[in-house]
């Protein structure tokens, strides 16, 4: 029997390669992707399409997309999902955000966010997962300690990045679809 490639997905989003510096510490350890050249990110639509993505799919975003100017965001304050065991950075303001992933939801309402898990997706960085023997609160207060003399962490967003999971678990950026800079 032939070896079968693993389904390999993809995802849209917004990338902070220039945060990583501050949030390795805490990505590395606990997010595998974070060590699968994934920056950090907050995700618009993902898992997407299967991979390769199509070129018609990658016109659709853009159409989905087309006319949202570049923005700045920043992230000033660490919050949790609690269920999920996840502490992430909010953005702000990020009604841009949420109406990115409502087009992109409308453009594509067979793949919708989180694999239909999620309802109403909340615009999130993740900065650590903590392990099921880890206690969330501690985890919590040491970030808070140790990121606060960061924040906030600031970023124009002039693109949007479509990435794409590789053979070996990786992912590799394939696309970056600029916003309308202003």
């Amino acid at each position: 029997m032939p070896n079968t490639p693993p389904h390999r997905s993809s995802a849209s989003g917004i990338s902070f390669p220039q945060f990583a510096p501050v949030l390795a510490r805490w990505r590395e350890p606990s997010l595998p992707t974070a060590l699968r050249d994934v920056p950090p990110h907050i995700t618009l639509l993902g898992p997407w399409r299967p991979a390769p993505v199509a070129p018609d799919d990658i016109v659709s975003v853009s159409e989905a997309l087309a006319g949202i100017e570049s923005f700045r965001l920043t992230f000033r304050s660490v919050e949790r999902f609690a269920s999920h065991g996840v502490l992430y950075l909010r953005p702000e303001p990020d009604a841009l955000v949420r109406e990115m992933i409502r087009r992109l939801v409308r453009a594509f309402p067979e793949t919708p966010p989180y694999g239909g898990t999620v309802a109403n997706p909340v615009p999130h960085l993740t900065v650590a997962v903590a392990a099921p023997a880890n206690d969330l609160d501690g985890l919590h207060a040491e970030v808070m300690r140790d990121l606060t003399p960061h924040l906030p962490l600031e970023a124009l967003v002039r693109e949007i990045t479509i990435a794409e999971q590789q053979e070996d678990g990786g992912w590799t950026a394939v696309h970056l679809l600029p916003l309308v800079v202003r």
